[in-house]
């Protein structure tokens, strides 16, 4: 082993063991064969090496004497970006990291989706080559072929290790331990204990194949009756949202506009505004602004959330939305503040 995979190694062991474990256990399922210690140590050696140089970005401006934090030139300024630039390092960090995880993530589930597909017809041809007269290690060998994509290399490992010591129930068995697949996992139970009990084996697996289409057909019948919810959703988080605190934002401004120009009148604080009057605390559009995008921002990751649990039962499916989400809601917010204000100076 190198001198650089050595310091690879050591360095993914600096993460806890519980999330060593969930990137070994994910990568394995992703089918990747790479030692977890040296995947991991990889991609955070890359996202220290990124958030090092976007660091650098605040410390370089306090260094010019650039007071965009607010707090000066001086030492206040110098602390303020020194904790902006540790902010940084940890945040990006963070953020890459769950890249990471959750590009593996999506991989393993599209390699179980593939799996699932085609596993009904590698049920029926291993069934039909049975009948034929083949003995079951036979059949499932015969029948692994290349169309069939990552169950096919499972199969041809499978039968491979049963050649050695090792039984065919027992390697095949390690299927469920490579593809996160429920079905796959109770239809290798099930013919494990087909196998043991003596029983009528091509009969077993043409039921099992039937049991399996009947449940995609009522998956993708879910998804479909459940899409609409999700659009609806999307429609209001992407639209609605963005749209309405846009209003909100400008008649803020505008409030604050009249409220100059009349400083002798004063609405009473019983209709709501008294925050915004000067009986209390003003609020500043700028930070009304601000917080416009924070809501939108944890908004649009909930909704995302949300709809990955309807689509596909589970949350983590959902991330993939929060992107586009959140770019569709802060980009049409600013399209709609810009129009607004023009239709009110042009009115």
């Amino acid at each position: 082993m190198g001198l650089f995979k050595r310091f690879l190694k050591i360095l993914g062991r600096i993460l806890p063991r519980g999330m060593r474990d969930s990137f070994a256990k994910t990568a394995v399922y992703a089918g990747i064969e790479e030692d977890v210690d040296i995947l991991v140590g990889k991609r955070l050696f890359t996202s220290c090496i990124i958030s090092f140089l976007l660091m650098l970005v605040p410390l370089v401006i306090v260094a010019l004497r650039i007071d965009l934090f607010g707090f000066g030139t001086g030492k206040a300024g110098m602390v303020a970006g020194a904790l902006v630039a540790l902010g940084v390092f940890i945040f990006t960090n963070l953020f890459l990291m769950s890249v990471y995880y959750f590009s593996m993530y999506y991989a393993a589930e599209d390699r179980t989706q593939r799996v699932e597909k085609v596993l009904p017809d590698f049920l029926m041809l291993v069934a039909a080559n049975m009948r034929a007269g083949m003995t079951p290690f036979n059949a499932f060998r015969a029948s692994s072929r290349k169309e069939f994509g990552p169950l096919e290399r499972e199969i041809q490992i499978a039968t491979t290790k049963s050649l050695g010591t090792e039984s065919f129930e027992s390697a095949l068995s390690h299927l469920t331990t490579t593809v996160n697949s429920n079905i796959l996992q109770k239809t290798v139970a099930l013919f494990v204990k087909g196998a043991r009990s003596g029983g009528h084996m091509a009969k077993l697996l043409e039921s099992s194949a039937q049991s399996v289409r009947e449940i995609q057909e009522l998956k993708n019948e879910l998804v479909g009756s459940t899409r609409t919810y999700g659009i609806f959703l999307l429609f209001i988080v992407a639209v609605g949202i963005p749209v309405l605190l846009a209003i909100s934002g400008q008649f803020l401004l505008i409030y604050s506009d009249v409220n100059a120009q009349t400083t002798n009148t004063k609405i009473p604080e019983q209709i709501g505004l008294g925050m915004v009057s000067g009986g209390g605390t003003p609020l500043s559009p700028v930070l009304v602004q601000q917080t416009s995008y924070f809501i939108m921002i944890i908004t649009a990751f909930l909704v995302s959330l949300l709809v990955g649990a309807i689509a596909e039962g589970k949350m983590q499916h959902g991330v993939k939305y929060f992107v586009p989400i959140a770019l569709c809601a802060v980009i049409l917010f600013f399209g709609a503040r810009i129009v607004i204000s023009n239709f009110l100076a042009f009115s």
